[in-house]
């Protein structure tokens, strides 16, 4: 490996330059670098082509270092920049983020044409000087007696030597503009290999090969590091893997982590501590005898500065986002819906410089960045606070203002929600506000919709401790809140305890005087859970004060006055007066009908509910024709292992049954069964006792009891009143049985 000193250039006298950052000289046959963003000027052929031989037929090696002797998952690429050498001149880019690791695939190839290659020559091409003074370098060591020649010439030398002379390489390291060898691509004519690195996702000139860099895999990452370290013990395993995904499977970080743990003799684990606790000195650190390499943070810091200089409007989204989980960041949902600001722009931008990965909807941040940005704005807290309330009102403007009827929002809301989960950890107790808490209460309502109700309860948590901690006990959104979370409860079959939530609820809304609308859904919320814990008649009287308090709030013509009708019809069902039931299950399906459209879910569960009205009526061919049209309905919105699809397809198989098509009634409540393997135990007891029942009917009585007694297995966790139950059908079922075998 060769070394050069850098060289004087030979001084050409003092003109007079005509203008502040102009060129002043004599004459020019060089570069000339002015600007901004200097670019290569070449200067013309030299008048004697003879200087521009390869008079040292020796192999010229000029590196910056060795290639590591560590260097995994990247061995196709390679492969791929091999390929890609041919009888002219081959262009390639490695592109990436600063610390994917360019410079060292540039390394490691450059290493394996080490016994081939006639040179390979690196330079450092941070920009335009740099890189000119690393091509006088080239023309001084390939021609003899250049000692007294100017920069310009020894330049001039070295393009002709690469135009005349074949199996080369040059790599540039590090460029960032295309421009800068716009003539260097122009000149060059030799059957040898331009290898360039760079940070910026752009079009190159005549490039026939982009290779754009991704991170390691994490079992990759994993290997990275045991092989660095020595570190193999089986205990070690869960945190090395942890330690990578933190790193975000970047190499540099990784490569910089290990060099730290063998040198201290640091195991992952106490590395991870470390790097937790105090991420900005850890990353900008490096120990004796590492590579001489930047730190990850010298180099994004680099980045970042070189952004403000473009704009300081994309820097500024570019902390917003940080806000965001890393991943699918909606661009829909960037920026304000009436702003004219360009935001595709600006986007394009970050991602030009490799700080973003765009796709057409969404946008990316690596989670390693988003670490190292949180730790720069969380140390600047009028700058962080401000980014990321900005970043909340961009979430919550995105948010539908009924997130349980307006389908078409469900596909953002899904993407949203790990973007909300994201940013309300920077909210402390004392700087969160009635918005934020309000949109957790409208991702609590969405993840009900979609029968996730171990996230509805987080959320409707939270949505129930920010109105509780900013508006008091004393507000109506304080109160739906708080019912909501009973709801929540509920679902996840704790009625108990959704009862003394929502009873406390009820009388914070009176207390404070709250809206008809309010108390409405809160009246209603009570009267379902009250029906679950057996308590018809109070729950009848809390369904008819909602319905009442609903048509004060929305009318008649409502959708949520005909969830309230519907409620009160089931109340009716329960005691068993059927005569009121059909006939309010008939107008709220009417009203939803009139409301939405007709595959809406809500239109399905109407369906369904009059369609078990009609069989408890004895009207069982209206009954199957109606929830036949009710679950066909929910599979298509919410589908088949929906909870609410799930239920539908019980009273399916319960209506089936009642009418003596067995076989149908058996394959649906089988099909409950298999669609829903984690359903809570209460609502689990309830299908097997179901299907139970129908094989029994059908003669299959072995296969009836195995479901009973996987229905009583823990009979700890059954009430008395279940226990009794399921023990009372074993009974009737082993009768039956021994009745048939006689």
């Amino acid at each position: 490996m060769t070394e050069h000193d850098s060289r004087d250039q030979p001084q050409l006298g003092h003109p007079r330059a005509s203008a502040e950052r102009s060129v002043a000289t004599h004459h020019n046959a060089g570069i000339i670098n002015t600007g901004d963003n200097p670019v290569f000027v070449l200067p013309p052929p030299l008048e004697n082509p003879s200087l521009g031989t390869n008079a040292h037929p020796e192999r010229i090696i000029h590196l910056p270092r060795p290639a590591t002797d560590v260097f995994i998952g990247r061995e196709e690429l390679v492969a791929q920049l091999h390929e890609q050498r041919g009888a002219e001149l081959s262009v390639c880019v490695i592109s990436g983020l600063g610390g994917i690791g360019k410079s060292e695939l540039a390394l490691q190839y450059a290493e394996s044409r080490r016994r081939e290659a006639t040179l390979i020559w690196w330079i450092n091409s941070e920009n335009a000087d740099r890189a000119m003074e690393g091509i006088a370098e080239l023309g001084h060591r390939v021609t003899p007696a250049s000692d007294e020649m100017s920069s310009d010439e020894a330049v001039n030398l070295a393009i002709n030597w690469l135009s005349r002379n074949s199996n080369w390489l040059l790599i540039l390291d590090n460029l960032d503009e295309p421009s800068s060898v716009h003539s260097l691509l122009a000149n060059v004519q030799g059957a040898g290999q331009l290898l360039l690195t760079t940070r910026r996702n752009l079009r190159w000139p005549g490039v026939c090969e982009v290779i754009q860099l991704e991170e390691l895999s994490q079992d990759e990452s994993v290997e990275l590091v045991k092989r660095i370290t020595g570190f193999r013990d089986a205990d070690e395993e869960a945190p090395l893997r942890e330690l990578a995904h933190f790193l975000g499977f970047l190499p540099l970080a990784l490569d910089q982590a290990s060099a730290y743990m063998r040198q201290t003799q640091v195991p992952p684990s106490r590395y991870l501590e470390k790097v937790s606790k105090n991420p900005v000195k850890v990353f900008d650190s490096m120990v004796d005898g590492d590579k001489q390499q930047s730190t990850i943070l010298r180099i994004w810091n680099v980045t970042l500065a070189t952004l403000v200089q473009r704009s300081e409007d994309a820097v500024e989204i570019l902390h917003i986002l940080a806000f965001c989980a890393p991943d699918d960041i909606p661009r829909e949902a960037i920026g304000e819906s009436d702003s004219d600001e360009d935001f595709d722009a600006l986007l394009g931008l970050l991602a030009s410089f490799s700080m973003v990965k765009l796709t057409s909807d969404a946008v990316h941040i690596h989670r390693l960045v988003r670490k190292v940005l949180l730790l720069s704005l969380l140390a600047n807290p009028d700058v962080g606070q401000m980014a990321r309330d900005i970043c909340l009102n961009w979430l919550i403007s995105h948010l539908p203002m009924q997130s349980d009827n307006e389908l078409g929002s469900w596909p953002l809301l899904r993407r949203l929600i790990p973007h909300f989960e994201a940013i309300y950890a920077f909210y402390p107790e004392d700087e969160r506000t009635s918005e934020l808490g309000a949109a957790f209460n409208s991702l609590g309502i969405f993840e009900t919709t979609q029968g996730n109700y171990p996230k509805a309860l987080t959320f409707r948590k939270v949505a129930t401790e920010v109105a509780l901690s900013v508006l008091g006990e004393g507000h109506e959104s304080s109160a739906i809140a708080m019912s909501n979370l009973g709801v929540a409860y509920r679902d996840l079959g704790q009625p108990d305890t959704a009862v003394e939530l929502q009873r406390s609820a009820l009388r914070m809304a009176e207390q404070c005087s709250a809206g008809d609308g309010v108390l409405a859904v809160i009246y209603g919320q009570l009267g379902r859970t009250l029906s679950e814990i057996g308590e018809s008649i109070e729950a009848l009287k809390h369904h008819q004060r909602a319905v009442s308090l609903a048509q004060n709030a929305w009318g008649s013509i409502s959708v949520d006055t005909a969830i309230r009708l519907s409620d009160l019809g089931k109340a009716y069902g329960a005691t068993g007066d059927l005569d009121e039931c059909i006939p309010i299950f008939e107008q709220a399906l009417d009203i939803t009908k009139n409301v939405l459209p007709s595959g809406h879910p809500i239109v399905g569960i109407r369906m369904g509910d009059l369609a078990e009205a009609y069989s408890r009526a004895g009207k069982g061919s209206e009954a199957i024709g109606l929830v036949s049209a009710a679950l066909d309905i929910l599979r298509n919105s919410l589908g088949s292992g929906h909870p609410i699809t799930n239920s539908c397809m019980r009273s399916a198989s319960a209506i089936h049954h009642s009418t003596g098509h067995l076989e149908i009634a058996l394959e649906l409540i089988q099909e409950s069964i298999e669609l829903a393997p984690h359903e809570h135990p209460s609502v689990m007891r309830d299908r097997l006792a179901n299907m139970a029942t129908v094989l029994s009917d059908l003669g299959r009585h072995s296969e009836a009891i195995e479901a009973v007694k996987k229905a009583l297995a823990n009979k700890k966790a059954l009430s008395r009143r279940n226990a009794k139950r399921l023990e009372m059908l074993l009974q009737m079922i082993e009768v039956r049985a021994g009745d048939d075998s006689i």
